[in-house]
């Protein structure tokens, strides 16, 4: 099992490299976008907005002149791999981007709520709701209404009294 992850990450790693720089210079993005803003959510919506006037700083820092010639510093290679997406590709630091690191603490921490109550139910639903949260890491589900209602249904069948004994096994 160990070899079969390793041997696919390092397909990801040879064939996906560009893709790869991509996000990641995306998730640095991200993360800068959140101390810039002190902590404190920029609003719901202006994701993109945030994030390019990070990015704009960012690489706006990394181009001087030095006896009259354009000079680029390091940074000027993840240059190649920018981009001015209108979703962050991780749902969670675009939650931290528009409503800050608390209202991000609390997110996270009422999703173990429902995760615990869902593993404690031992309901088939446990999975799903891990795999829309790793989901959510590399990607923007939350952006799809589907998926939005999707985790209300977790929320409300973790927060109900129902447990099903005779249901598939769940995540235990």
């Amino acid at each position: 099992f160990i070899i079969t992850i390793i041997f696919f990450l390092s397909l990801v790693l040879i064939f996906k490299r560009p893709s790869l720089n991509g996000r990641l210079i995306t998730y640095k993005m991200e993360l800068m976008t959140i101390i810039r803003n002190e902590y404190k959510g920029v609003g719901l919506g202006h994701f993109s907005k945030a994030y390019g006037k990070t990015q704009r700083e960012y690489f706006s820092k990394s181009i001087y002149i030095n006896e009259g010639d354009l000079i680029y510093s390091e940074s000027d290679k993840e240059r190649i791999f920018a981009d001015n997406p209108k979703v962050g590709f991780n749902d969670y630091l675009q939650f931290g981007i528009e409503f800050g690191v608390g209202p991000l603490i609390l997110l996270l921490l009422f999703i173990m709520l429902i995760g615990f109550r869902l593993f404690k139910y031992d309901s088939p639903l446990c999975q799903g709701l891990i795999s829309l949260i790793v989901f959510a890491f590399f990607s923007y589900p939350f952006s799809i209404w589907a998926f939005r209602l999707l985790f209300i249904v977790f929320a409300a069948y973790a927060g109900s009294e129902i447990k099903v004994n005779n249901s598939p096994r769940g995540c235990s």
